[in-house]
């Protein structure tokens, strides 16, 4: 891309803070001649987004025409995402605008292969003019190749997290952490189980629980009888920023045994490690990647397994000491820094 264009960022630059908005914020700080287009806002009236979106079109339409711009799209991959970001890939194309799409999520090929034959035709001729798409897990690659994308204009970029403490002292601990929507296939009540078969050897554990609550009525029910029956479980709501930072430095182990089908790039993960937390996780869309060993990694989505993992931290802490120690220094490779870095580089700026 020409050195000298504006990159336009386009994506959900408002509302609720979510991983793909944070990302995206993160792509426009990482360039200077930037500027951020917000065609959606997470957790906003659906008037407001309505709005927003059609603000953003025409913005972008007309600098479409006075200006030749280098346009990166923060994708969202549901139909619906797709339609929302459908008149910024054709306004690109009809401009003959270099266009960057950062793909977050893996499903994709729900969007490709949709029984709707406009959005399965016209979201695969978009995605195939698209100039680069960058994904942040290896394991999504599959479903752009197998639409007829050249697998030269898919890169992978890596997420990033912003804490850049050092840690001198890695303490071993039995305090547990599950961080994240609670949800059933992000793995709320597997961690339960999972911390719940450690507490019969290991009594003085617990386990926090933090996350936005995403449950059914009867899911709701349910995990209100365990909080009430389990005194070593603590549940704390939905936490942001200080809440959120404080809680990863008392806590010793991550659990989570997601199943969620479009898991891509926890930004958990990365938070979790860059606090010197040991990660154990399922095997699941290769978001083990970030990890700096496969030593708690759990095949088959099997809670027992997991445990038994848990086990081994909290039977000899010189080993979590170590494991912990791994994680905090893996974390150093994915600091902003790096992404603005590889950024730029993808962007040829």
């Amino acid at each position: 891309m020409n050195k000298d264009n504006k990159i336009i960022f386009i994506g959900p630059g408002k509302g609720t803070v979510t991983g793909q908005n944070q990302v995206l914020k993160g792509c426009v700080a990482a360039i200077t001649e930037s500027e951020l287009i917000s065609s959606g806002a997470e957790g906003e009236h659906l008037v407001s987004k309505v709005l927003l979106l059609i603000m953003a079109i025409i913005k972008y339409s007309t600098k479409s025409v006075y200006q030749k711009n280098s346009t990166l799209i923060s994708a969202s991959r549901s139909t619906a995402g797709f339609l929302k970001d459908a008149p910024f890939l054709l306004i690109s194309l009809c401009f003959s605008t270099k266009t960057v799409i950062h793909a977050h999520g893996n499903d994709f090929e729900n969007i490709f292969s949709s029984n709707v034959w406009v959005v399965k035709t016209l979201s695969r001729i978009l995605y195939r003019k698209a100039d680069l798409i960058l994904i942040p897990n290896s394991y999504m690659s599959s479903q752009f190749l197998e639409i007829g994308i050249d697998g030269r204009k898919v890169k992978v970029l890596n997420n990033y997290h912003e804490y850049t403490a050092d840690i001198n002292d890695f303490c071993a601990g039995k305090r547990m952490l599950f961080l994240s929507n609670l949800t059933k296939d992000k793995g709320l009540f597997e961690a339960i189980e999972i911390f719940e078969n450690v507490l019969k050897t290991h009594p003085d554990s617990t386990l926090d629980i933090a996350g936005a609550s995403l449950l059914s009525e009867m899911q709701h029910n349910e995990f209100q009888k365990i909080l009430s029956r389990n005194n070593r479980i603590y549940f704390h709501g939905p936490v942001y920023r200080k809440e959120k930072e404080q809680l990863l430095r008392e806590c010793d182990i991550l659990l989570f045994p997601s199943k969620y089908k479009t898991e891509a790039s926890p930004l958990v993960l990365l938070e979790a490690m860059a606090h010197g937390l040991a990660v154990v996780l399922y095997k699941h869309n290769n978001i083990h990647e970030v990890l700096p060993i496969n030593d708690y990694v759990v095949n088959g989505y099997n809670t027992s397994s997991m445990s038994d993992k848990v086990h081994l931290l909290l039977n000899d802490f010189s080993a979590q000491r170590n494991y912990k120690f791994k994680c905090h220094k893996k974390s150093k490779e994915f600091k902003f820094e790096d992404f603005a870095r590889n950024l730029r580089f993808h962007l040829e700026i």
